[in-house]
């Protein structure tokens, strides 16, 4: 998902792993709930409606550089270390 948005292209996919944690905007793509062809065509054609920019897209997967994602994980850690601490 991130190498396509990182093209520029929005995704379409189904609400499991990592998936609603990453599509977190409409610019990014659609996220659905429903696991049928019919969902996914629905989202996609959504997209190609109203298409958001090529820019708009790249920026958003931008925000999750490695460096971005690594340090969100270490304030994840660090805060757990923390209550852990004060517990």
């Amino acid at each position: 998902m991130l190498e396509s948005m990182a093209c520029g292209t929005p995704v379409v996919a189904t609400a499991v792993n990592g998936s609603p944690e990453v599509v977190t905007k409409p610019v990014a793509g659609r996220i659905v709930a429903e696991r049928s062809g019919q969902a996914l065509a629905a989202a996609a054609e959504d997209i190609l409606n109203d298409p958001p920019s090529p820019e708009a897209v790249r920026a958003y997967a931008e925000d999750f550089s490695w460096q971005a994602t690594s340090l969100g994980q270490m304030a994840l850690f660090n805060s757990i270390l923390e209550a852990r601490k004060n517990s």
